[in-house]
């Protein structure tokens, strides 16, 4: 019992540490076939594991993403719903083993 709780202890502690900030998030609606979100993301001290993202409250990516410590990263995920130029989107990514998220919104082009 006592590892037990020492490993969950550990894991939250280790969870804890990871910070992630969305510094861009840009659609692309250029044609019918490309319609892709970019997000570029930071990190703090601690590597990050992102677990899942989401374009308008809508599920894009489940694929686990792991960004390094003090990195500046781009992802790239395919839009689960119709883009047009000019919408605003809103991203959600999920990280730290569904623990934390972070929101911030960008434009379509």
């Amino acid at each position: 019992y006592q590892q037990s709780v020492s490993q969950e202890l550990i894991a939250e502690e280790i969870r804890s540490k990871q910070q992630l900030a969305i510094l861009l998030v840009h659609g692309n609606s250029t044609s019918q076939e490309i319609q892709e979100i970019t997000v570029i993301v930071a990190s703090g001290e601690a590597s990050v594991e992102i677990n899942a993202i989401y374009v308008n409250e809508t599920l894009a990516s489940t694929e686990t993403i792991t960004v390094n410590p003090e990195s500046v990263v781009e992802i790239r995920v395919q839009s689960p719903i119709a883009l047009s130029s000019g919408d605003v989107v809103k991203v959600k990514i999920v990280y730290a083993g569904g623990y934390l998220n972070v929101e911030a919104s960008g434009e379509v082009t």
